[in-house]
């Protein structure tokens, strides 16, 4: 599994539900690799063990990237170059993961459908894409970013399975 941001470094609730979603997949016997962007230079490709509410371990490792929370604990906005940004973070998690035995690739949101799809063409594995929000529910329909929508379109197409986060979600990718 591939976030992008996670407790206690989220800035809202798509770190929230993937912590539950790791979770309970690993409450009820999955064994889950949880790939996190990590500024923390010391920490390439650092692997840790983390534990579920019932004592149940699971992995999670960090790839350096600049890719952080969009607001994070500090208060700042992101800075930088965002699209490079999450193109390099796919590089680097795909070089991360070579070595990894897994069945399925499961990426949320487009900040990690590059890393999803690099991944799903190099192992054949299934990729599953958790939709949290769309480039036109973040800019309410206004003035969507052409290349954050373009990646989501090809996470769209790429994925073997689309998992929305409500009825509202599925309609809009549905029409």
């Amino acid at each position: 599994m591939i976030g992008w941001e996670y407790p206690p470094n989220n800035s809202g609730g798509l770190g929230v539900a993937c912590q539950g979603i790791v979770e309970n997949l690993v409450d009820q016997g999955e064994e889950i690799l949880l790939v996190l962007p990590s500024q923390d230079i010391a920490r390439v490709d650092f692997i840790n063990d983390f534990s579920t509410q019932s004592g149940k371990k699971y992995k999670v490792m960090y790839v350096h990237s600049p890719l952080r929370p969009y607001a994070g604990r500090d208060g700042k906005k992101y800075s930088g170059d965002l699209i490079a940004d999450v193109e390099s973070f796919a590089r680097k998690v795909l070089a991360a993961v070579k070595n990894e035995d897994f069945d399925i690739i499961h990426v949320h949101d487009w900040l990690t459908v590059p890393a999803g799809i690099k991944i799903k063409e190099s192992s054949g594995k299934p990729l599953v894409m958790h939709v949290h929000s769309t480039e036109y529910d973040r800019t309410a329909g206004g003035d969507p970013n052409v290349v954050v929508s373009n990646i989501e379109n090809k996470g769209f197409e790429e994925a073997d399975m689309i998992i929305t986060v409500s009825k509202y979600t599925k309609s809009l990718l549905i029409n």
